[in-house]
């Protein structure tokens, strides 16, 4: 979300149509993301993991669409890009049956103690790492 608003900002007047989309899709990964994490059935946390993985491919194609009307640097919707198809490799982890799965992603909230974390961002792990 942060790199959409980053991008957003360098949209020049005339491109309200591709603020709106691309806020919307990278808000509704989060959005989706956090309904699937929290529902007591397997098969809907599923479905929603699905809707957020949709979600980020959509605002892959917006980022690809800001870079097509050049309205947005180029190291920027590279960077959005990667991080929402990132979004994409590490939700279809989640949106995989039980059974098929290598390792489950632990989402950790940073210690002040804890080297392997910077800017107090998230980090992502799987199993193996933690």
């Amino acid at each position: 979300m942060e790199t959409a608003r980053e991008a957003i900002e360098q949209f020049p007047k005339g491109f309200s149509f591709l603020v709106d989309q691309l806020r919307r899709n990278t808000s509704s990964v989060h959005h989706n993301f956090a309904e699937g994490y929290y529902q007591d059935s397997r098969r809907q946390q599923r479905r929603f993991f699905g809707y957020a993985i949709q979600s980020a491919r959509e605002a892959s194609a917006s980022f690809d669409t800001a870079l097509a009307f050049r309205v947005a640097q180029e190291q920027t919707v590279a960077r959005g890009k990667g991080l929402a198809l990132e979004v994409v490799r590490m939700l279809s982890k989640f949106d995989r049956p039980r059974g098929k799965q290598v390792s489950e992603t632990v989402i950790r909230v940073p210690s002040e103690q804890d080297s392997e974390l910077q800017d107090g961002r998230l980090k992502i792990l799987s199993n193996d790492s933690t």
